[in-house]
């Protein structure tokens, strides 16, 4: 079990910068699907562990939505960071888990603020392979919202056989969408958020980073 937030805080002082990664494991990931996201998982954890700053300033959680809406990781430092194993199965409730996934952003970024520890803008990491098959909307607006008062940064990626048009509601006006992420080449992708999130930590205190261009094919969110 995680230790308090404020424990690790007073262990750890150094500025973080948290991420949501927020992980659909409905039924339509079974088999190599969910396989690769495992393997996707255990890569991230690795390259984070293995980043001497990365390690001590990325916090990680997972939430995934499938069988139910679930906080599979609390929040946690890198360091201590051990990737779970998941498995695939149930509908796709996108909406109950994207409120979940802005309730913990708030919660962390209240305690870091309580702690007095600096951060950068908390990222909340978005995949899915299918349709939501709850009332998502609201959730979608929500985010939205988050990111345009500068609460989070969001990263959507939609699985090649997913509409990328849910996660269009997610996104702001202009902003880029990215989809068309095969569901046996995930790889790629978790490589770039480990490299991302690494670069990332090593800003100052609120301040942005450059990062690579993610992984797969994009459009642009009409203004």
């Amino acid at each position: 079990m995680s230790e308090p937030l404020q424990v690790t805080y007073a262990k750890n002082p150094s500025q973080r910068t948290p991420c949501v990664l927020l992980l659909d494991t409905s039924g339509s990931m079974v088999d190599a699907p969910i396989a690769e996201v495992n393997n996707g998982l255990k890569q991230l954890e690795k390259a984070l562990k293995a980043d001497s700053v990365a390690s001590v300033r990325v916090q990680v959680m997972i939430i995934e939505f499938g069988n139910g809406v679930r906080v599979r990781q609390n929040w946690v430092d890198a360091a201590e960071f051990n990737a779970p194993t998941l498995t695939a199965e149930g509908s796709t409730p996108l909406g109950e888990g994207a409120l979940l996934a802005l309730s913990e952003i708030h919660n962390v970024k209240r305690e870091l603020d309580r702690a007095g520890v600096g951060y950068n803008r908390p990222w909340l990491f978005l995949m899915t392979d299918g349709l939501p098959t709850d009332e998502w909307e609201g959730a979608a607006d929500g985010v939205r919202d988050a990111i345009a008062d500068k609460h989070l940064v969001l990263f959507p990626f939609a699985v090649a056989g997913a509409s990328p048009d849910t996660l269009v509601r997610f996104q702001q006006p202009g902003r880029e969408v990215y989809h068309k992420i095969d569901k046996t080449d995930f790889g790629k992708l978790f490589q770039w958020l480990s490299n991302s999130m690494a670069t990332t930590s090593k800003a100052a205190s609120g301040a942005g980073a450059d990062i690579e261009r993610p992984p797969g094919e994009f459009i642009t969110v009409p203004t």
